[in-house]
């Protein structure tokens, strides 16, 4: 006797302008065959979750699968909604604004100034990476962090990245009035320093 494996067709979508699916495509696959689908977001938009058939499964961006039928996987993506926000050191509340940030496409604006090879104090309500700093203040910005008082002297340590809702000195290689970031569905908030 000759046995046949049992195959069924899967369809794996997405829309390719608003991301990608590693990890298997459409064709057929075995009973029982494994796959890991990983879904990922092309700039401006954000990953919304996975459907099976018509029903949505995970908001995960990795699902493992087994194939038992005939079947289809939709890696779901939606536009980043645009927020644009200028952040006052003289105001008294700039955490409201970032109370529900999945989905949105952060463009933050702080309104003021830091003088170049100077010290300036420093505390914002998000996380800043390495690669943010150097292409706003320069590679040569220095960054400190108080971390501890030993017998009335300030002891600091210097840091790469700036973690939101935490006080900094920053030295800053270049003169920046008004800096700006930018954040894709990715940013780190603190609403409490």
């Amino acid at each position: 006797a000759v046995f046949s494996p049992i195959l069924y067709n899967v369809t794996i979508n997405c829309d390719e302008e608003r991301g990608t699916v590693t990890g298997g495509s459409t064709g057929p696959y075995g009973y029982n065959e494994v796959l890991t689908l990983k879904a990922t977001a092309n700039s401006g938009y954000f990953f919304a979750g996975w459907k099976k058939d018509d029903v949505i499964i995970s908001y995960d961006e990795e699902i493992i699968v087994t194939i038992a039928s005939e079947v289809t996987y939709t890696a779901c993506f939606e536009p980043l909604e645009l927020v644009t926000v200028t952040l006052d050191e003289n105001a008294s509340d700039n955490t409201s604004i970032f109370e529900n940030t999945y989905g949105k496409r952060y463009e933050i604006t702080l309104n003021r100034k830091l003088s170049a090879w100077q010290w300036n104090t420093f505390c914002v309500p998000f996380d800043i990476s390495e690669q943010q700093i150097n292409k706003t203040w320069g590679y040569a910005t220095s960054i400190v962090e108080l971390t501890e008082v030993k017998n009335g002297t300030l002891i600091f340590d210097g840091v790469y990245n700036i973690k939101a809702g935490v006080p900094y000195l920053i030295k800053p290689e270049r003169t920046v009035t008004a800096p700006s970031f930018t954040f894709n569905n990715d940013i780190n908030v603190s609403l409490t320093p």
